[in-house]
């Protein structure tokens, strides 16, 4: 197998960068919230047969009612977005079936790290989104990673959907690119997010799509959203017709309430 040092040390440089990521946001659910240019209505509906997060009642609470109690009672309040322990348990337990561990604690992040490839072949073998996962962040190329992620994403995992939009980045390394070219792979990036979107995961399009967009200022025109819209069911479809061909039934697109919530609070103007 031809590989690019280059791709070697972009690919690197990701996974860093995103463990940086990852500790920032545990960090931030305990003291604030990721401001944001998007706002609820700008998440895509999906379709009415599809079992998608809707809308509920907004958190009783907020950060700026909190330090207007903690003036009256002379104590700090604490906010966290995520609830109580029973919350957290349940939004991580959500998260990790959808193939996205960032709300693990050390020991359970560092678990599948220490399996050799053999045991992470056999397990992704029985299905298990995780090894898959461990396998794709092992890959010596784009292709092994997304061929790897797209299984993954078959089995159930809406990060990996947001993870091959994100490679799109890297692969094409986009901001080299002429602005039209640049635009198109942005473009389709936007799609991978907004495909896991349909299956209820709006992580990628609020942290991922969000900042790609800021970072190259490329914010798309109505006739790009609706190409999104078309591009990411073509995507959703793809993968559900996969599923159908390996007797693994729908989908599972519910979304438990706490998961909702956390993502209105990351929605919550600041």
């Amino acid at each position: 197998m031809v590989f690019n040092e280059a791709f070697r040390n972009r690919k690197y440089l990701l996974l860093a960068i995103s463990s940086i990521a990852i500790l920032l946001l545990v960090v931030w659910f305990q003291h604030t919230r990721v401001p944001t240019s998007y706002a609820p209505s700008e998440i895509k509906e999906p379709n009415t047969h599809l079992s998608t997060p809707q809308k509920s009642q907004p958190l009783p609470f907020n950060k700026k009612e909190l330090e207007k109690k903690s003036e009256l009672t002379g104590q700090k309040q604490t906010w966290n977005p995520m609830g109580d322990a029973a919350s957290r348990a349940k939004i991580t337990a959500w998260f990790a079936s959808r193939g996205n561990y960032s709300f693990y604690g050390p020991d359970e992040k560092n678990e599948y790290q220490n399996y050799d490839k053999e045991t992470l072949n056999k397990l992704s073998e029985s299905g298990d989104i995780r090894a898959m996962h461990e396998l794709a962040n092992r890959a010596e190329s784009i292709d092994e990673s997304n061929s790897t992620l797209y299984k993954a994403a078959i089995y159930g995992s809406t990060a990996a959907i947001t993870q091959i939009g994100t490679s799109i980045e890297i692969w094409k390394q986009i901001d080299q690119l002429p602005a039209e070219e640049k635009r198109a792979y942005v473009i389709e990036a936007l799609a991978h997010y907004e495909a896991a979107t349909i299956r209820g995961d709006w992580w990628g399009n609020i942290n991922d799509g969000s900042s790609l967009k800021n970072r190259l200022s490329i914010q798309p025109d109505k006739t790009e959203q609706e190409y999104i819209k078309k591009r990411s069911q073509e995507i959703y479809d793809d993968l559900q017709k996969k599923r159908y061909e390996l007797g693994l039934g729908e989908f599972d697109n519910t979304v438990p309430d706490e998961v909702v919530k956390l993502y209105e609070e990351m929605l919550r103007p600041l």
